[in-house]
């Protein structure tokens, strides 16, 4: 007992009432953050009985937390990293996430961690990411396999078969099959704060060979793929969450998108758009994330992406020129879709995209583009550093 009242005398001496709103203080906080200390889940003791901050992001019902206290991640996608991408230099990597944590106030990056990338089994390339993620204090969201072709080394999308067995196989062009992969990614990370929490897969898909569409069968197969990876990766990982993915098409239709979350996955991906810029709550998402809460989990919006040049409709950028009233007009687009989503209680958002060009064209934000500022307004929460950190 006297520990757990060190362990909450060390967090009114070292946070700021970050919660109190007007005068008022938020009861979901202290609460939160009461129970975690009670149950030993808020900060973990060493032997002198010394609070350690794990800085790990956790959850309570439909909120995302770290250290006990409400955590909103907000952030960009960024450079993929599989067969056929590099990714960035150290140069770049410094540039872009000093701009994401200074100019945006974000906090996470999702980013690709594809087998194709990993340096056979070394993770040296996504080292690199995490190491100076670490340095700007944001968190890593690693997504482990691509639906699509982008950045892996198959010249066709993963189809039914692969999400009944195919992902148990050495069938992908790599010298690991995607199960033992990612297991070997967690094994490597089960120790890092830095890493958010591990995403299964980019948009996945249990559509047929033909491009048609068994949906109970897709339905049963992405249900049981989620199940068995978050339990593989959480018998070698004990610190992390996992998702499966926003599921695009077959296998997520209507309430099946519940059914395919209700299982072990941690939190929902519930919405990747890019042909509804102007529309801040379209149907599917209101759909989902419905379905995410009835489910007591967290929601997040995964990708949403707005033309530098204007508005489209048609999900590709129209070209042309951008001007500062553009790229105006998008900020107040994002600072509208974000406030809807927040207001529904999204607990996260991650704009498509920063990337290496410091000018804001098509879906990129450049450096000193107005959606920045918007970003930053957003934020709640961070990594605490331990006693003694810089």
């Amino acid at each position: 007992m006297p520990g757990i009242f060190k362990s909450f005398v060390f967090f009114f001496q070292n946070n700021p009432l970050r919660y109190m709103r007007k005068g008022v203080v938020s009861i979901f906080s202290w609460t939160v953050l009461l129970g975690g200390i009670l149950s030993g889940s808020a900060f973990s003791q060493d032997a002198q009985g010394t609070p350690i901050i794990s800085g790990f992001i956790t959850k309570s019902g439909t909120h995302l937390l770290v250290n006990g206290q409400e955590f909103r991640a907000v952030g960009y996608n960024y450079d993929w990293l599989g067969s056929g991408c590099s990714g960035p230099s150290d140069s770049q990597l410094d540039t872009v996430f000093a701009q994401i944590h200074n100019a945006s106030k974000g906090n996470i990056v999702r980013v690709a961690f594809f087998q194709g990338g990993d340096n056979a089994s070394t993770f040296t390339t996504f080292d690199r990411f995490v190491s100076y993620a670490k340095k700007y204090n944001l968190y890593i969201l690693p997504i482990l396999v691509n639906e699509w072709t982008n950045c892996e080394p198959s010249s066709t999308m993963k189809y039914l078969s692969w999400y009944q067995s195919g992902y148990t196989q050495q069938n992908d062009g790599y010298p690991l099959s995607f199960h033992d992969y990612a297991v070997k990614v967690a094994q490597h990370y089960a120790n890092e704060p830095t890493i958010a929490w591990y995403q299964l897969v980019n948009e996945p898909d249990g559509r047929n060979p033909n491009n048609s569409c068994s949906e109970t069968t897709a339905e049963s197969a992405l249900f049981n793929f989620a199940h068995n990876m978050v339990e593989a990766i959480k018998q070698v990982d004990h610190n992390h969450m996992v998702d499966l993915g926003a599921i695009s098409w077959c296998g997520g239709q209507g309430s099946d998108f519940q059914r395919v979350n209700s299982g072990t996955v941690d939190l929902c991906d519930v919405y990747h758009g890019y042909k509804t810029g102007s529309l801040p709550f379209p149907p599917q998402l209101q759909s989902r994330l419905a379905a995410c809460k009835a489910l007591n989990k967290p929601s997040f919006i995964g990708e949403v992406g707005i033309c530098a040049e204007g508005v489209t409709t048609t999900g590709q950028c129209p070209g042309g020129t951008v001007t500062e009233a553009t790229l105006q007009q998008r900020a107040a687009l994002f600072d509208n879709n974000l406030q809807t989503a927040f207001n529904n209680g999204v607990a996260g958002y991650v704009i498509w995209n920063k990337n290496d060009n410091p000018t804001s064209k098509g879906w990129s934000i450049g450096t000193g583009d107005p959606t920045e500022n918007i970003l930053s307004k957003y934020a709640i929460g961070g990594m605490i550093s331990p006693p003694g950190a810089p």
